[in-house]
């Protein structure tokens, strides 16, 4: 796989929509993330509706409060902080935050984002 996308983020489609499988950004790409570089994953590339899509995020400064965005959809109101190792999980859509009801089917991208700009994405799937 290509491992987690990491800052600055490549241009591409908007979120939603059809189109080929994602890269792998999957949690086990993590393995291949830079130490030092704050980093994302997802639990997995695809699911279905009522998927709940786990980001993990290492290599964050400790206690730094993050900013979760489903990017083309909107930000959520909850802003996980990452742990005192650098590290952080966020369940997408668990609250609805996103969607009042199954995510819909496309391509998401997520991006995490740090007071001080530092920023990761990763993508993953709906069908």
């Amino acid at each position: 796989g290509l491992g987690p996308i990491i800052a600055p983020p490549p241009a591409g489609p908007p979120a939603g929509g059809g189109g080929s499988r994602p890269p792998d950004t999957s949690c086990s790409s993590l393995a291949d993330a830079q130490p030092g570089v704050p980093a994302i994953g997802v639990s997995q590339l695809t699911g279905d509706g009522s998927t709940i899509f786990i980001v993990r995020g290492m290599w964050w400064p400790a206690g730094q409060r993050l900013t979760v965005t489903l990017v083309g959809i909107r930000t959520s109101p909850i802003s996980p902080i990452a742990d005192r190792d650098g590290t952080f999980n966020y369940a997408i859509n668990q609250d609805h935050e996103f969607f009042a009801g199954p995510v819909p089917p496309g391509t998401y991208t997520v991006r995490v984002t740090d007071a001080h700009g530092a920023r990761a994405e990763a993508r993953f799937r709906v069908s």
